[in-house]
């Protein structure tokens, strides 16, 4: 039959770019243990071994391999406190996991600076404490996931606005955030606004956190407004709580603190959580004015402050005590 003759010619270069390693194939996945608290990077990124010049492999070590990869690898950090004097970035598919747990294995970070940067989809962190930065955790990817981590006693301390000490999401990332703790977060800012001290969303991110506990976190503005201290999502946000306990968290301002626990502007939604004992204080402040009633002149004026607090009551009566000790000092009565 005159069409045999095709088949075998079509075949066989077949043949031959498959025996050949035609075929693509799957970069193969790299497990990196950690074997030393040090904090130094890896001597050559990319070669699939996790080194420092000294032949440690580090924490910051291990990263940089990992990120130097193309597989979805694996760094295992062990038990033990490792200090980071910079913010460490994960910018690969990879898994930072502590197999002995959050209470055993710390990652210490220096402030102002983020302790740990996800900036690559995908990136799991499971396992750990993340402390001592100016923000805990920045997630800066889509499909991020942290599971079974303590972010706690991270201070966030600016002259402008301060957002985010524990977990900060930027732009449109999306966090998924289960059974971990994020506790004892500062956001405090010295000029303007300080927001969401626990966990910030910005517009057009996505939180989902589940059996997780946010509490005794703090926004302070002690020259202006405070916002969430527990929880913030801004307009254009989005968050999910689901099985999670938002408690004892405040915001404290010398203007307005608002949303001790929570405060939203964007969509969430809450399903068999608890959300408790949060708190919020203001300030106040009253101007004075004694007036002739008969000529309607204006005889003094005087302007009283009260620092802020909780208790609403308390502090009119402190600006009224104020007023007429001025008024008395003028010389009125």
């Amino acid at each position: 039959m005159p069409g045999a003759m095709v088949r075998p010619r079509l075949l066989a270069p077949l043949a031959a770019l498959v025996l050949a390693g035609a075929t693509p194939t799957l970069a193969a996945a790299v497990q990196l243990t950690v074997n030393s608290t040090a904090d130094v990077a890896d001597a050559t990124p990319g070669n699939g071994v996790c080194a420092t010049g000294a032949g440690a492999c580090t924490l910051r070590a291990a990263v940089g391999e990992a990120n130097a990869l193309s597989g979805a690898d694996t760094v295992v950090l062990p038990a033990g406190t490792y200090p980071l004097g910079s913010t460490l970035t994960l910018s690969s598919l990879l898994t930072l996991v502590g197999p002995a747990g959050a209470r055993s294995t710390v990652i210490d970070g220096t402030a102002p600076n983020d302790v740990l940067l996800l900036g690559s989809a995908g990136v799991t962190v499971r396992g750990v404490t993340v402390t001592g930065g100016g923000t805990g955790i920045r997630v800066g990817a889509n499909d991020v996931t942290v599971d079974q981590v303590a972010v706690r006693g991270n201070a966030l301390t600016s002259a402008g606005a301060a957002a985010g000490a524990g977990i900060a999401l930027t732009g449109t990332a999306n966090l998924l955030l289960t059974r971990s703790a994020v506790t004892g977060n500062t956001a405090t800012s010295t000029g303007l606004q300080a927001q969401g001290a626990g966990i910030w969303v910005p517009s057009g991110g996505v939180l989902t956190a589940i059996a997780t506990t946010i509490a005794g976190n703090t926004a302070s503005a002690p020259a202006s407004t405070a916002f969430g201290g527990g929880v913030l999502v801004l307009a254009g946000g989005q968050a999910t709580l689901r099985h999670v306990t938002l408690a004892a968290n405040t915001a404290n301002a010398g203007g307005s603190g608002i949303g001790g626990n929570v405060y939203v502007q964007g969509a969430v939604t809450v399903e068999d959580s608890v959300i408790a004992g949060g708190q919020a204080s203001s300030g106040y402040a009253a101007n004075m004015v004694l007036t002739d009633v008969a000529t309607v002149k204006l005889m003094w004026s005087s302007k009283a402050t009260a620092p802020a607090s909780q208790n609403v009551g308390a502090q009119m009566g402190e600006l009224a005590r104020v007023g007429v000790e001025a008024a008395r000092g003028a010389g009125f009565f």
